[in-house]
């Protein structure tokens, strides 16, 4: 939480970009299930990446626990799935590379 808070402190900066690649490589998998987008992988990492930034900066001391965790979680997957219901095309979440 402090490292994500204080990027202008190198030795905080270094720690936080150690720590986010160590965690991002071992929950990517997963969370591209989660989200439902194995389709897209480029898409749901850069989605991850902006849930985890969103969950930096809302995290603090009297909220971190199950229920908030379980919430932020809820929120990001409602998201996808209201973004599917509202593609008419269903090509939102094809790879186009």
């Amino acid at each position: 939480m402090q490292m994500a808070r204080h990027k202008d402190h190198k030795a905080l900066h270094d720690c936080f970009s150690k720590v986010n690649f160590l965690l991002d490589h071992a929950i990517l998998p997963m969370w591209i299930e989660f989200v439902g987008l194995p389709q897209n992988q480029k898409w749901a990492i850069h989605y991850f990446e902006m849930v985890r930034d969103m969950f930096y900066s809302r995290i603090t001391i009297n909220n971190l626990n199950y229920d908030y965790l379980s919430e932020l979680l809820f929120e990001t997957k409602k998201l996808i799935v209201e973004l599917r219901q509202n593609d008419s095309t269903g090509s939102m979440f094809i790879n186009q590379a």
